[in-house]
């Protein structure tokens, strides 16, 4: 996959609406995450419409949100149709890997502050009419 202004490096992960890449920003040389939307080819055109709008409707909503535990959504765009959302790029593990490598639960200091940064992100986007 190549998009115009940045260049993939690798992919970062995978979920149920499309894939996550690190990426170089050629024009503000510097790393980014990018989201890209994946479509099953069998959708109607009806149901590929509303998918690509509310992906589109996601990156404006947090792009218009500023919050230490919420990533900064840089750019948002269309090429080839390819449908992607250009973001902070955030260096450190998943929480999955996080727990794979401890191998054993969180304490409970760390889950109550997890939960805290999770709950405090949440709060602010349902503050400014988002949900999630």
């Amino acid at each position: 996959m190549s998009l115009q202004n940045y260049e993939i490096v690798k992919e970062l992960g995978r979920g149920g609406m499309g894939a996550v890449f690190l990426a170089n920003d050629k024009r503000l040389k510097r790393q980014v995450a990018i989201k890209v939307l994946k479509l099953p080819l069998n959708l109607s055109s009806d149901i590929k419409a509303e998918t690509i709008n509310n992906f589109k409707r996601e990156a404006v909503a947090i792009a218009n949100l500023s919050h230490n535990n919420i990533v900064c959504v840089y750019d948002i765009g269309n090429q080839d149709d390819i449908h992607y959302i250009v973001m902070e790029l955030i260096d450190g593990a998943t929480l999955s890997k996080l727990l794979s490598h401890q191998g054993h639960p969180f304490s409970l200091e760390k889950v109550l502050k997890i939960s805290d940064e999770i709950c405090d992100a949440l709060s602010y986007v349902h503050k400014n009419k988002v949900i999630h």
